[in-house]
């Protein structure tokens, strides 16, 4: 599994513009004004951290503090240091709870797949501020100029797509089959050519043990069976497909009937009637 994997470039973009137009005008002084503008062309993620750090101690009650902790997140990204990214999420948030820190706590957790209770906490904090403050932050007042309406929309389904993913992956954690079960539902119906979230409702429902096996199994063989966008990465789809089978054979006694349930899974659509 890759160090970061999440789906929020056009979604953060779109927001931060949002935000940045209402973030208070003007630095404290010419030499921060300098300094950022350093900071903004140097090609160098080391380089960078170290300008930012400067940034930090020099002005650490900057107006721009969020702009800052997004271009620190963007150069750990460019190191590949998945954790210092999710350290700087976390700051993030809490500097502006409400912001756009929570977007980068809930897609990192569920990204690298992080397990503790502190990450956990955190993520379900962060999915319950996305979704009670979707309507507000995404309202037509707070739309940017040149942003269309349409892809406005499609920012604030993104976004809440998001929280409900956190929020199953939470759940699945906890031993929570159940709420897992219907906050992954909840991601399929807003993104159905996600083949993780597909997987992981699978895997809920055969957990809760409730001998719904034949549903599990649907979407599971849909997590395999998806390709292209927001299909499993080969190392995963390689564990999918061992638990997958494993779990019909016990079913089962056999892979028999197999390959028509893959076909099925497909035609039927994310969350098919009566399932």
């Amino acid at each position: 599994m890759p160090v970061i994997q999440y789906r929020l470039c056009a979604c953060l973009l779109l927001l931060s513009a949002a935000l940045r137009a209402q973030t208070p005008a003007g630095y404290k002084d010419a030499n921060e004004y300098n300094l950022v503008r350093a900071i903004q062309v140097q090609p160098h993620a080391q380089r960078q951290l170290e300008l930012l750090a400067r940034w930090r101690q020099l002005y650490p009650l900057s107006a721009f503090r969020q702009e800052r902790f997004q271009l620190t997140l963007d150069a750990y990204q460019r190191l590949g240091q998945g954790e210092r990214m999710l350290e700087t999420a976390y700051a993030m948030a809490a500097d502006d709870p409400k912001g756009l820190g929570n977007f980068w706590v809930a897609t990192l957790v569920v990204s690298q797949r992080e397990r503790t209770a502190r990450a956990l906490r955190a993520a379900e904090k962060s999915a319950r501020v996305l979704l009670d403050t979707s309507s507000s932050l995404y309202s037509r007042e707070r739309k940017p100029e040149a942003v269309d309406p349409a892809a406005w929309e499609e920012q604030r389904v993104k976004s809440e797509t998001l929280a409900h993913r956190a929020l199953g992956w939470v759940a699945m954690c906890r031993s929570q089959w159940r709420d897992a079960e219907t906050e992954f539902r909840l991601v399929l119906l807003r993104d159905g050519n996600d083949a993780e979230a597909s997987y992981w409702t699978g895997v809920s429902i055969l957990s809760a043990g409730a001998g719904r096996e034949p549903v599990a199994f649907y979407h599971l063989a849909r997590s395999l069976a998806l390709s292209g966008p927001g299909e499993l990465a080969a190392e995963e789809k390689g564990q999918a497909r061992d638990y997958f089978e494993s779990a019909y054979v016990r079913s089962h006694g056999s892979l028999r009937g197999l390959d028509r349930l893959y076909a099925e899974a497909l035609r039927g659509g994310a969350v098919p009637p009566g399932r």
